[in-house]
């Protein structure tokens, strides 16, 4: 089982905004990611690496 930090925590450790932490999860680009009750908060695995985000390929308009 994984251990899980919020998106809150995930931006203060990777540096990015919060904003941009929860578009990657929506976009399913975060491995593990999930959704607390399908509506609630994001939480992040804690073994999740930023440098795995390319971020300037990653800007897709939806």
């Amino acid at each position: 089982m994984f251990d899980y930090i919020s998106v809150r925590e995930a931006s203060k450790k990777t540096g990015v905004t919060e904003r941009w932490i929860q578009q990657l999860c929506k976009r399913g680009r975060i491995d593990g990611a999930i959704r607390l009750g399908g509506t609630g908060p994001w939480l992040i695995p804690t073994q999740w690496n930023i440098s795995k985000i390319n971020h300037k390929n990653n800007i897709n308009k939806t």
